[in-house]
């Protein structure tokens, strides 16, 4: 059931674009989670589809600016400088003094920066389905995150191809990761842990905090 609150003028100007696209066929999504780098172990990481470092590799040039949704929204006080440009978006963001180039080594210090802030990597795409930025968002602020969850418009996002699968056996119960995930996938009740993977979109963020590590990336 959608829930039907009102989108600001924010929300509502990025949806009606996502809405123009998608209807030309130009995207099938606007956004997709990427699991946390180190969420993932040897085997996965060789995934070109869920490599972070792979996107950043592929790119000519990457730029990092504020992220627009917080600046906007100051809910929260998650670092700002977290949102990567990849190519022309941000060559054309640095010429307009809203960004600055930097190196892949920063960038990876920029993502391991969003990680430890509980921040959800997020790729965003051009019409042409080419992948034009790579976001660390909050729940609180995101634009994608906020159509979705006061519309129930799931379409627009994907899902990464991975779950985060718990092993009740070494579980203690401690809600660090009730606490970690933006999607409520993970809560504590009577003192145990209850997980709902539907609601889980593989972000990898319980995985990093969990101290017995009794969280997994599995394959969806």
């Amino acid at each position: 059931m959608k829930n039907e609150k009102q989108l600001d003028p924010f929300l509502e100007k990025r949806l009606t674009k996502y809405d123009r696209w998608m209807a030309k066929g130009q995207i099938s999504f606007s956004s997709k989670v990427i699991p946390v780098a180190e969420s993932l172990d040897a085997k996965q990481w060789i995934m070109p589809t869920e490599q972070v470092l792979c996107v950043l590799k592929a790119a000519e040039s990457i730029a990092v600016q504020d992220c627009e949704c917080r600046t906007h929204y100051k809910r929260c006080e998650k670092p700002l400088e977290v949102c990567l440009l990849f190519n022309e978006v941000g060559d054309k963001a640095v010429s307009m003094g809203e960004a600055r180039h930097i190196s892949l080594e920063d960038a990876a210090d920029v993502l391991k920066k969003a990680n430890e802030s509980g921040l959800v990597h997020m790729s965003l795409y051009m019409p042409d389905h080419e992948v034009f930025a790579l976001c660390s968002c909050c729940s609180c602020c995101c634009h994608d995150l906020q159509i979705i969850k006061h519309t129930g418009r799931n379409d627009i996002m994907i899902r990464s191809e991975y779950v985060a699968a718990t092993d009740f056996d070494d579980c203690i119960h401690c809600g660090d990761c009730e606490e970690r995930c933006p999607f409520g996938a993970r809560i504590i009740q009577d003192a145990e842990l209850e997980y709902d993977s539907e609601k889980c979109v593989g972000c990898g963020l319980c995985v990093t905090i969990c101290p017995v590590e009794a969280i997994s990336m599995k394959s969806r």
